[in-house]
């Protein structure tokens, strides 16, 4: 992948350090090691796009490809799901999943119960009565970060044109697909900044099922 070689390139650190995260090698995903986790959900398949709205982060993407994504540890999830929202708001569903709720000590099995102040990543999903309500909730979510001085970034995967939200302590990758609406929230310094890029972009493919998986 292009963007990948482009990164493994530039990464280094600001001492001067080459960064290193599994993204960044040219070696095959299946010759790194599986990053080990705690799972409270269940894992059923992924479910497509195009099918009936999720309700459970199992069906979204798995806690277990998203440990391999980031390669980090990736202790506790956690899954909130609303469909009571207001008839003029044009939301329907809304599903949000966070990995890596829980803080990871060097030689525990991450299960130490100690909460993160933000998930090491988070997945919104929402659907709309159609897609020009979706559309214009993307569009409300850019706006607003506009206006906060924010530095949104534009760019495409997938075939899909996505938003970049650069915040403090986290990277937001915001778009619209059909009547749905995506938030992929990574927290920083949890991978080298080099890969962070890499990292979301790799999640928003896996959420499209455009993940080059040879």
């Amino acid at each position: 992948m292009a963007l990948v070689a482009l990164l493994a390139v530039t990464a280094c650190g600001g001492d001067g350090e080459e960064a290193t995260h599994p993204l960044l090698d040219e070696t095959s995903p299946a010759d790194q090691p599986t990053p080990t986790l705690t799972d409270t959900v269940t894992n059923p398949a992924p479910q497509s796009i195009e099918t009936g709205f999720p309700q459970e982060c199992g069906q979204v993407i798995r806690s277990v490809d998203v440990a391999n994504i980031v390669a980090a540890p990736m202790p506790g999830t956690r899954r909130i799901y609303q469909n009571d929202f207001p008839a003029e708001s044009g939301r329907l569903e809304r599903l949000t999943c966070s990995y890596g709720t829980e803080a990871a000590e060097e030689g525990d099995d991450g299960d130490n119960g100690e909460a993160r102040e933000q998930p090491v990543v988070e997945i919104a999903i929402s659907s709309y009565v159609d897609s020009a309500a979706a559309t214009t909730r993307v569009e409300d979510t850019v706006g607003s970060a506009r206006i906060r001085g924010e530095d949104v970034e534009e760019t495409e995967i997938g075939g899909q044109t996505v938003f970049v939200l650069p915040g403090e302590d986290t990277t937001s990758y915001v778009f619209g697909v059909q009547e749905r609406t995506y938030v992929v929230t990574l927290s920083r310094e949890v991978v080298p900044e080099p890969a962070e890029q890499v990292v979301l972009v790799s999640l928003v493919e896996e959420l499209l099922g455009t993940s080059d998986t040879s």
